[in-house]
């Protein structure tokens, strides 16, 4: 990484791990930075050791998604969308093309996604098993 784009991250890292404000508000539900932190801490324990890989992300847009999107830049991987109103064969697609070794992910996957994962050797790690985590600590 540039010195100039080292230099955004550890700010960016700074800000979430110090500040107390809101980071994100939906409706009734607010996550201040200090959520952000704990949860990013909780995705980078799946994401340990890893560097410079390719990990898909496919959610709506929620709280979570952002701290797992934080998370895979913070550790220095690679980042690839995947919104759930694409179509699964489009899904398939960039799964195929982008070959990611991970995919997060927070709803159901179909069964034609669930197959190019499996037959590309792809992680799948749901939000939930990641939430799991910290229950078992």
């Amino acid at each position: 990484m540039s010195n100039n784009t080292t230099t955004f991250y550890s700010k960016m890292l700074s800000v979430i791990n110090a500040s107390e404000a809101v980071f994100y508000k939906y409706n009734d539900v607010e996550h201040q930075y200090s959520d952000l932190s704990a949860r990013v801490s909780q995705f980078n324990s799946v994401l340990a050791g890893l560097k410079r890989e390719k990990i898909a992300v496919y959610t709506d847009k929620c709280f979570d998604a952002y701290a797992c999107i934080y998370s895979v830049i913070l550790s220095d991987n690679i980042w690839i969308p995947l919104s759930k109103d694409l179509p699964a064969e489009r899904i398939c697609s960039i799964l195929h093309v982008s070959q990611p070794t991970h995919i997060f992910y927070d709803h159901s996957l179909e069964d034609s996604v669930l197959e190019v994962i499996k037959k590309n050797g792809i992680s799948a790690i749901s939000f939930e098993s990641v939430h799991a985590l910290e229950q078992n600590t």
